[in-house]
């Protein structure tokens, strides 16, 4: 969904910038949505890849940094098994 007052249309150049990327599922959605206004993608960039470089969003993603971030399920969690409480799993709320 587009913010009130802001519109794309067909064939307008549009550079997408994100703070972080890690699964690169929120990048995909803006991807989407800007191809659905037919709008021509010339770009995709981040300050941070989190992925190692592992993400393929269908474009070129260029990154001011690229680290990767270790992550694990609850099962296999280090801090999980010394039955440290996670507060916040990321920005998503789901």
């Amino acid at each position: 969904m587009l913010k009130r007052g802001f519109s794309l249309t067909a064939k307008q150049r549009v550079l997408i910038v994100d703070d972080i990327v890690t699964t690169g599922r929120s990048m995909v959605e803006v991807i989407r949505l800007v191809e659905s206004f037919d709008a021509t993608i010339v770009g995709i960039g981040a300050m941070l890849d989190r992925s190692g470089g592992g993400v393929n969003l269908g474009y070129p993603l260029t990154a001011l940094t690229t680290v990767t971030a270790d992550s694990w399920t609850p099962e296999e969690c280090p801090l999980c098994a010394k039955g440290m409480e996670i507060t916040q799993r990321g920005s998503r709320s789901n």
